[in-house]
């Protein structure tokens, strides 16, 4: 999350030296006290983004290995067009 509750930005105030991750552990009990320390739209928009780049990575995959195909297919084609 990058927006944090009003409890979350008290305590971040107050120990202004750890980070986010140490504030979760020391301070909210680890991930699942994560709704305690930022903002549940916050949370929601940062799991939209994982989500979004993850489906945009598959996709890019599966165009490489759409364009490594065909070049396989192009450079064998005239090896395919003898033999038949």
């Amino acid at each position: 999350g990058n927006t944090f509750t009003p409890l979350g930005k008290a305590i971040k105030s107050k120990h202004y030296l750890l980070n986010d991750e140490d504030l979760l552990r020391n301070f909210f009990g680890g991930p699942p006290g994560r709704a305690r320390l930022w903002e549940a739209s916050s949370l929601a928009t940062n799991s939209f983004i994982f989500i979004l780049l993850y489906e945009i990575a598959i996709l890019f995959a599966a165009i490489g290995c759409a364009i490594l195909l065909e070049m396989l297919y192009f450079k064998n084609a005239k090896l395919l067009e003898v033999a038949g």
